[in-house]
């Protein structure tokens, strides 16, 4: 029997060696299998299937096969990484296209065909039949829930499913092929089956491939766009799906059928960031609320070309205006709803547009519309105007510190730290800055959230996070146990301590393993904190701030800033060096 190369397995093994390996990052089952199907397309459309098999043997059960690096196992796990969860490493890629980050021999991936559809099984078998899958081509297949891939080699089917205990199957013609998908791989009920399918070819094989008219596909195989088709609770749409990927005239045509998803598509179209799509259908919204709607997620997912076309719109630009001039009566400064939107994005470009179009926007109300006036006078007339409404933006921030939609907790959570730099920067021009207390609370929160550069700027953004206000912060052996290890490691360089238990953690994390002696009394103190954790309502998970803590803390540093001042003062020749 071989190796069973599941994606559960992989998923397993592939965070246990991320781990070992200190690469800030982890995985789970949502999207994994697509970045297990993108890396399977690359290396079908290398020629390197033997590499990638071996890659998975080694992964899920160590077995060492000649020719397989730890080099390679790194660089696998690295792109697996970026193509399940591309937006992480930017924010203009989905997972429909996260191929694009994948290259042959330097040329970058793309899809030659796309296609959205649902149809019961005997249309799907005349549709794969048409496309005619060539041997230098990997079909990518992806549904609500899942993705695989496909190759055809020796006109049979070979379908890699990240699910499969071997890995592959294979299926000589169409009809089984379109079974098997619909019954085993996405798990399909009723007639229809909804899929979404992109042809990757080979970026070097110029050779002119006609594929067929997706509209074409449509008028014979969808006879009805409203067709619906159901995996568990979830369920798949045609317009919807098409949204996210697929350009404005398949959208048109679509639109042109009548179908009642429209407000699902817009959706799709936002989160995919597929600005083609959603340019077609933004016509068809006649809803203020939805108008404000789409503004709000657009800026909550940081979709910085989907929010431009946006602002193409008349309305919706106008809407968003309106947004720009409220005023928060009961906390008495500008309601920042839309930077707190855009920092929860994380997109540092989105949020520092939204700050200056707040500005730009207010000061153009307040300037007289008088087109005698110089360029240069009215400039002058602005800069005042400008100040002071920074000012007011600043003042708003710190305002929402602790509050529901808290701009600078939202940034912390995105895990971006160019969104956190942006409203910690604008609090600096206008001679604000984070409290001792705030930038302990917001750090708790990025070491809470794994998120490593987050933790690594509000430390050492000025004035840095001294050693003694760190240790404020105490972080139970579950809370080390579910923390990265380079961020473990920044924390202890930069001054905080651990107890024993939480420190052998912490040392296995670098080494690899535990003796028992040490495991045992680990597990007794990871028990004890498992019950504190679980009958606590705090939201930390064993990431405490310590308030009695962090006052001593704070009364002895400047007990010692006193000492120091005194010493300077007097008239002795040296200072002594003081120690805690």
């Amino acid at each position: 029997m071989g190796t069973d190369v599941n994606q559960g397995r992989i998923i397993r093994h592939l965070n246990a060696y991320l781990e070992k390996q200190n690469l800030p990052f982890r995985m789970n089952k949502t999207g994994v299998c697509n970045g297990l199907a993108a890396l399977h397309a690359e290396y079908a459309l290398k020629g390197e299937l033997g590499k990638f098999q071996n890659i998975l043997k080694f992964i899920a059960d160590g077995t060492k096969v000649e020719g397989i690096s730890e080099e390679d196992i790194d660089r696998f796990a690295v792109r697996v990484a970026a193509t399940f969860d591309p937006k992480k490493y930017n924010l203009k890629l989905r997972q429909t296209n996260a191929i694009e980050m994948l290259s042959v021999n330097g040329h970058a991936l793309k899809s030659s065909f796309d296609l959205a559809l649902v149809a019961n099984d005997k249309n799907w078998e005349s549709v794969f039949q048409e496309l005619a899958l060539k041997n230098n081509e990997v079909m990518q297949v992806s549904s609500v829930n899942h993705a695989i891939s496909i190759q055809k080699i020796n006109n049979v089917y070979a379908v890699y499913d990240p699910n499969y205990s071997e890995g592959y199957k294979y299926f000589s013609n169409e009809k089984d092929l379109v079974k098997e998908l619909h019954s085993n791989v996405f798990t399909f009920s009723g007639k229809n089956m909804g899929l979404q399918l992109q042809v990757i070819r080979h970026p070097e094989d110029l050779k002119d491939r006609p594929f067929p008219e997706v509209t074409s596909i449509y008028d014979r195989f969808l006879p009805d766009v409203n067709a619906v088709a159901f995996t568990g609770d979830q369920k798949f749409t045609t317009l919807s799906f098409a949204a996210w990927d697929n350009d404005g005239s398949i959208i048109d045509y679509l639109l042109k059928r009548k179908p009642t998803d429209i407000w699902d598509a817009i959706g799709s179209a936002i989160v995919n960031n597929n600005p083609r799509a959603l340019r077609a259908l933004l016509p068809e919204i006649n809803d203020k609320d939805k108008r404000y709607s789409c503004i709000k997620q657009t800026l909550e997912h940081g979709r910085k070309e989907a929010f431009e076309v946006l602002m193409q719109d008349q309305e919706i630009s106008a809407s968003y205006n309106k947004m720009l001039v409220r005023y928060d009566d009961e906390n008495n400064v500008f309601n920042i709803s839309d930077i707190a939107y855009a920092a929860k994005g994380g997109n540092p470009e989105l949020l520092q547009y939204c700050i200056e179009q707040r500005i730009n926007h207010l000061i153009a109300r307040a300037m007289p519309d008088d087109k005698t006036i110089s360029e240069e006078v009215r400039e002058a007339a602005a800069a005042p105007i400008k100040k002071n409404l920074s000012e007011r933006i600043s003042e708003a921030i710190l305002a929402y510190r602790g509050k529901p939609n808290d701009p600078l907790l939202n940034a912390v959570k995105s895990g971006s730290k160019g969104t956190v730099q942006v409203l910690v920067e604008q609090l600096h021009k206008t001679n604000h800055q984070l409290s001792d207390t705030d930038k302990i609370k917001y750090l708790r929160e990025a070491i809470s959230n794994n998120h490593f550069h987050v933790a690594s700027y509000l430390i050492s953004e000025k004035p840095a996070i001294s050693p003694e206000m760190l240790n404020s912060i105490q972080m139970s052996t579950l809370a080390v146990e579910r923390t990265n290890i380079a961020l473990l490691n920044l924390l202890k360089t930069e001054g905080m301590t651990f107890s024993s238990a939480a420190q052998k953690i912490i040392d296995s994390k670098n080494k690899g393993s535990l003796t028992f002696i040490e495991s045992l009394s680990v597990a007794v103190a990871k028990f004890t904190d498992f019950f504190k954790d679980n009958l606590s309502n705090r939201e930390e998970r064993g990431v405490k701030y310590d308030p009695k803590l962090f006052k001593q803390m704070k009364e002895r540093m400047q007990e010692v800033k006193s000492n120091i001042v005194d010493l300077k003062d007097s008239s002795l020749p040296e200072i002594i060096p003081l120690t805690f």
